[in-house]
């Protein structure tokens, strides 16, 4: 399908070559950009790139175009991606002024659009299980059936890899899910095989630790920003910018922030010492405390504090959350928490937002249990995308007052168009994976630390 939309853009840029060079000599990108004040930017709404993280707009891609747009003096207008198909059409027709993304300026790709300075490079990897089936060396005419996006580049790179290795690839276009979709099937065992970039692999390995991408399929990739073919003002703008920022400390710290394979490794390998002594953390009398007055179990607010910053009080962590609950820096602002304030008023304060999202819940839900995973879902996703599921999982018929095996279900699928898209659901997409993931961990820990602490 890609194929064709891009041969009928190369059709419409043979049929118009006169006029596309006409336009190259006025070309008015940049002018429009500044004098509108406004940079119309196609950005993917996933886990990485651009999300709603408990109620502040946070990824990768965004954090580089509010740092364009800062260096530009322009507002950043972002477009949610729907499709490929449809957003490159939007680009040709000069509806956005780029699309940012990991997007390989492959050579036919060159010849429909423009495009800017790579921003990072990686190499595509063969993503499988960890288990005895799966991860075993790949044989000469060992059949492997790949599941890709629909529209993406990898095909190409899946077909010469397989060549080279006597490898038979049956690849199959998913229109349905992205990459992280995909990769998610994957390690649930829906599928065998997908292909990402090795970047977003590590960055999925934190979630799914069955995952196996050790295969390389490319060498490593250019990955840019891409614009209408006649924007040459506004990539020589962007470029100009791009090559000064990816030197700087900035650019190393948002990278980081999305990137960094050893920072939740870290976390969990921190080990306290008070587990001899049977306390669960120096600050159980805080816990104890602010638990006792709002009628909670401190051993679960102790698990949710190890499960977002394993006790550390004075830890920066991704997206700028703050301390020991790891609150985003608009929560902590409006519940009065800096990097100044001290343990035991983090835990005072933070308590007091949990008792706020109690309150969302309380009067519906009756089972104590489900109950605190509603909590422990709107904590980490925030409110807004918990609503959602919850009514999506009414739309269709399930118990919007249980979490388990019900809003659970209906969250995850929040990473799904059909889904996202309805007219219900207020808050977008949202990669439910991920609180899923965090709710099933606190639980368990929260099981281990009521076996420790009688």
């Amino acid at each position: 399908m890609l194929i064709l939309l891009l041969i009928s853009f190369g059709f419409a840029c043979t049929k118009n070559h006169s006029k596309t060079h006409e336009f190259k000599t006025s070309d008015t990108s940049l002018t429009k950009v500044l004098r509108t004040g406004e940079l119309k930017a196609i950005v993917n709404f996933n886990s990485i790139d651009y999300y709603i993280d408990r109620g502040t707009p946070v990824g990768y891609q965004l954090d580089l175009l509010n740092a364009y747009c800062n260096y530009a003096h322009v507002k950043l207008t972002p477009i949610v991606r729907e499709s490929n198909k449809k957003e490159y059409f939007s680009l040709a027709n000069h509806e956005a002024d780029l699309m940012v993304g990991d997007i390989n300026p492959t050579d036919f790709r060159k010849n429909m659009f423009s495009f800017t300075l790579p921003h990072s490079t990686s190499p595509l990897m063969l993503i499988r299980r960890h288990d005895s089936t799966q991860n075993k060396p790949l044989k000469a005419g060992q059949q492997l059936t790949i599941y890709i996006p629909a529209h993406s580049s990898y095909y190409d790179y899946v077909r010469s890899w397989a060549a080279r290795n006597g490898v038979m690839a049956n690849v199959i276009f998913d229109d349905e899910n992205s990459t992280e979709n995909l990769i998610e099937k994957v390690a649930l065992g829906e599928i065998d095989y997908t292909i990402g970039e090795q970047k977003v692999a590590m960055n999925n390995s934190k979630l799914f630790r069955n995952l196996d991408f050790s295969t390389v399929i490319s060498e490593p990739l250019e990955q840019c920003w891409v614009l209408p073919k006649n924007s040459d003002s506004l990539r020589i703008s962007i470029n100009k910018w791009l090559g000064k920022f990816l030197k700087t400390n900035e650019y190393k710290a948002i990278y980081s922030r999305y990137y960094n394979t050893t920072f939740n490794r870290q976390i969990l390998e921190n080990r306290h010492s008070y587990m001899k002594k049977k306390t669960i953390c120096r600050w159980d009398r805080s816990l104890k405390k602010v638990a006792r007055k709002n009628r909670w179990d401190w051993k679960l607010l102790a698990a949710l504090i190890y499960q977002e910053s394993g006790f550390q009080p004075n830890i920066i962590g991704r997206g700028g959350c703050i301390g020991l609950l790891q609150l985003m820096p608009e929560t902590a602002k409006n519940y009065g928490i800096t990097q100044k304030t001290t343990p035991e008023m983090q835990i005072i304060r933070g308590a007091k937002y949990i008792k706020y999202l109690e309150n969302f819940y309380n009067k519906k839900v009756k089972d104590k249990q489900q109950l605190s995973k509603f909590v422990l879902a709107s904590f980490n996703a925030g409110p807004g995308h918990v609503i959602d599921a919850i009514n999506l999982t009414q739309k269709y018929g399930k118990d919007p007052n249980r979490w388990d095996d019900n809003v659970e279900v209906y969250l995850r699928y929040k990473s799904v168009p059909k889904y996202y898209n309805d007219p219900i659901v207020k808050s977008g997409y949202y990669r439910g994976a991920y609180t899923i993931c965090f709710v099933n961990d606190v639980w368990e820990r929260y099981v281990h630390y009521k076996n420790f602490v009688r």
